[in-house]
């Protein structure tokens, strides 16, 4: 998926992260094995068995719940509206993962009638999660800005709708939100703090409630920062991860490039000029959120889900 942000210069869930001490972090193993069919890639069927030993390896120290995720899609064809649902299983463990103390894990495989299976064992470092996490309030909106009517109610949006992020805590904390791009590379751009704001993360106020990338509900001092997001899909349907990330302690953002040139110059309605957002590789962003995890026992990772259907 592309994302493209406009200036307003004119115009106006892997795992939820409430981890433990930061200093109660243990050595700990697992192991694994699934089977791929032929239709599954090598890289999808490595990715899975590695984490189905993470699991093990986290369920034989700390215990584990899980839990399912769905992903709820609409599709329109002859005038006629189809919904569909995917489920697919999301762990809530009680430990959570910290890094692989052997990289790349060991992994073996056999080839098998239909498919292959996969062997994978995992060393690394994790810790218990405590139970306490703040309860916050975060919420996809889509062409609109009332976090009731517009909440974004299945997983789908469309070429040209609006994106905007609700949220409101408790408690004071910064907050930053990524994108991480259906692509080849996985790229991973920071949407929030938005371009040119100062801060490292954006600043939230207890019991106040926000919508990002409008400039209607902004506060004062951001206006000249805010920016609108407009989804685009490259492909029929895109999938793609958004984090916000929330923590009542300050932290630093990913390293990233800041791009400043055009890349989509041919929509009739756009007039304005177009500001990539920072952008970073996963694999950095993925090291950058584990080492906040690592450090910061109340630091929160709420994932979601973006599908952006061709209309």
């Amino acid at each position: 998926m592309t994302l493209r942000i406009i200036l307003l210069f004119l115009i106006l869930n892997f795992l939820i992260s409430p981890a433990a001490n930061a200093g109660d972090i243990k050595k700990i193993r697992g192991e694994a094995e699934r089977f791929s069919p032929e239709s599954e890639s090598p890289e999808e069927a490595r990715l899975k068995v590695i984490e189905e030993a993470r699991i093990n390896a986290l369920e034989k120290a700390f215990g584990i719940t899980l839990s399912e995720r769905t992903m709820n899609l609409s599709d329109t064809y002859d005038g006629h509206t189809r919904n569909t649902s995917h489920s697919y299983g999301e762990s809530q463990i009680n430990g959570e993962w910290i890094r692989d103390l052997t990289n790349p894990p060991e992994i073996s495989i056999r080839e098998v009638e239909h498919g292959h299976i996969y062997y994978a064992k995992v060393y690394g470092e994790a810790r218990e999660l405590k139970h306490n996490k703040i309860d916050v309030d975060c919420r996809l909106l889509c062409n609109g800005l009332n976090p009731d009517k517009d909440r974004l109610r299945g997983d789908t949006f469309y070429d040209g709708d609006e994106l905007y992020v609700y949220f409101t805590s408790p408690v004071d904390g910064w907050l930053s939100i990524y994108l991480i791009d259906d692509d080849e590379e996985r790229t991973t751009q920071c949407l929030i703090p938005y371009d040119n704001q100062k801060e490292s993360a954006y600043p939230i106020h207890a019991n106040r409630e926000y919508i990002f990338f409008s400039k209607q509900t902004s506060e004062p001092e951001y206006v000249e920062y805010t920016t609108r997001m407009i989804v685009e899909s490259r492909k029929k349907m895109d999938i793609n991860d958004l984090y916000v990330i929330f923590s009542p302690n300050e932290f630093t953002q990913a390293a990233s490039t800041i791009y400043k040139h055009s890349r989509h110059n041919t929509s009739e309605y756009e007039v304005e000029a177009d500001l990539m957002p920072r952008e970073t590789t996963f694999q950095r962003f993925d090291k950058w959120l584990t080492k906040q995890r690592r450090n910061d026992s109340d630091l929160q990772s709420l994932p979601f889900t973006l599908a952006i259907r061709k209309k």
